[in-house]
């Protein structure tokens, strides 16, 4: 893969004058960002002057980038094309200037916005100026993203998402009437209440919904609402969380897999980051990822050292001539970090960042857990269906917030915590894009001028 950064300008005279001789030079301009966005001038350092483009160590250019030939013979139809190379950090600005007469270059420039004579960084025509000049030019890059999955939630085998076997004992109305508690083996592996609002069905009984769990010595304790109509005491059980809870009520689809979402995800995502010019595209739709799904596990945490195990089917590779990153869903993280219980601090999403033994560029998207976060406020609103539209619309926005802020991690080379420090969508842990307040729903100035410097993605 090569660089596509050359640009054929074409240059006519009117009238027509075959064979005579063009002039022409090429400006870097003053970065266009609106200081009230740019508060604290972190994306354009050196603010109303050019020169001010990003440079590149793996492709060096001069800022204001250059002509094969700078001085070119008009044909016999009086037009001629010139090649213009430019540099390739997204957000870099030009414009050429082309004139007949070639001592009228000289006093063009970039440096002093007072003087009739500034290129600025528009498509306006310079008064007094007898040559002409192109409208602005500005460099955009492609970040192909490959997305991948889990493969459906397992109903059966080491990574099923349920615990099963027989109940202990047995006491209706206890701890209060209407409520039932059981008791079973050690088979909870986590921490107490981490099946609240779940649900239990026991053999010849209809669901009960889960009050609290209590791991015990020897056994653990289930308290459910609801009486059983016989004594329970025995009898098959299977004990699930209230994971994927709601989605059947709001007629969405299991969570895993979700690569069959590439589409939506990229179309979702790609606003934000067109004010660091960046334009991220589909590598799926591109066929760039013939492999697309990993093995499902219920609780499966990123290696930061080696993506392990969400970089298993990756297939675009990022460099600095082709931008590209991996996003793979899982279900959820560590069983510390997934929201169960409630009062657990939850952990969306994650990214491996390259270092001296990886190369980073892989992201992991943990649905299950978005959905607990999502859906919170549903449970005491089910009934009116007139808000299940807002509901769905909420959790695309979680999903699209948390993977635009699992790929804003990978560039840079910077610590986790100091990207966060950015704020914006890349604050702690992430939100909904158009959904929270608090969590502006856009990258801000210091993480657009990161992915502006960044030779390649993932470095």
């Amino acid at each position: 893969t090569t660089y596509r950064n050359t640009v054929k300008l074409k240059i006519k005279s009117v009238p027509s004058l075959p064979n005579a001789l063009v002039y022409l030079k090429s400006f870097d301009l003053d970065d266009p960002t609106s200081p009230l966005f740019d508060r604290d001038s972190l994306i354009d350092p050196n603010g109303p002057v050019g020169n001010d483009n990003y440079t590149n160590t793996s492709f060096v250019i001069q800022r204001e980038g250059f002509f094969t030939n700078s001085s070119l013979s008009l044909g016999t139809n009086g037009e001629v094309e010139a090649v213009f190379t430019v540099g390739v950090q997204p957000g870099n600005n030009y414009r050429v200037a082309a004139t007949l007469k070639s001592g009228e270059l000289g006093a063009l420039q970039v440096d002093d916005p007072s003087k009739p004579t500034f290129v600025t960084a528009n498509d306006q025509p310079m008064s007094g100026f007898g040559g002409t000049l192109s409208p602005m030019l500005t460099v955009w890059r492609k970040l192909h993203l490959e997305v991948d999955s889990m493969e459906a939630v397992a109903t059966n085998g080491t990574e099923k998402n349920f615990i099963d076997g027989t109940i202990n004992t047995y006491n209706a109305n206890t701890p209060s009437n209407g409520v039932s508690t059981i008791t079973i083996g050690n088979l909870i592996p986590d921490l107490d209440n981490v099946y609240e609002n779940g649900r239990i069905e026991i053999a010849g009984e209809s669901p009960f919904k889960v009050i609290s769990n209590v791991k015990g010595f020897g056994f653990d304790t289930i308290v459910f609402q609801g009486v059983p109509s016989t004594n329970v005491v025995g009898k098959a059980f299977k004990l699930y969380d209230d994971d994927d809870g709601f989605l059947t009520e709001l007629g969405l689809p299991a969570l895993l897999p979700y690569d069959h979402a590439s589409t939506n995800v990229v179309n979702e995502i790609r606003n934000v980051f067109f004010p660091a010019s960046i334009d991220v595209t589909n590598a799926n739709a591109m066929n760039l990822n013939p492999n697309k799904r990993i093995s499902f596990e219920k609780s499966s945490e990123l290696s930061t050292l080696n993506g392990d195990p969400f970089d298993g089917v990756k297939d675009v590779v990022d460099s600095p001539q082709f931008w590209a990153h991996t996003i793979t869903f899982g279900y959820q993280t560590k069983l510390s970090e997934d929201a169960d219980p409630d009062s657990e601090a939850p952990v969306y999403g994650g990214t491996a960042k390259s270092h001296s033994l990886y190369d980073g560029g892989i992201s992991a998207i943990y649905l299950e857990t978005i959905r607990d976060a999502a859906f919170r406020p549903v449970g005491l609103l089910i009934s009116n269906t007139n808000l299940y539209p807002g509901f769905r619309r909420d959790f695309t926005n979680w999903i699209s917030g948390i993977i635009a802020h699992e790929i804003g991690h990978a560039p840079g080379g910077q610590s986790g915590a100091t990207d966060h420090s950015e704020s914006g969508i890349m604050y702690f842990e992430g939100g909904p894009i158009n959904g929270n307040p608090q969590v502006p729903d856009k990258f801000l100035p210091a993480t657009i001028k990161r992915f502006r410097k960044s030779a390649q993605w993932s470095k």
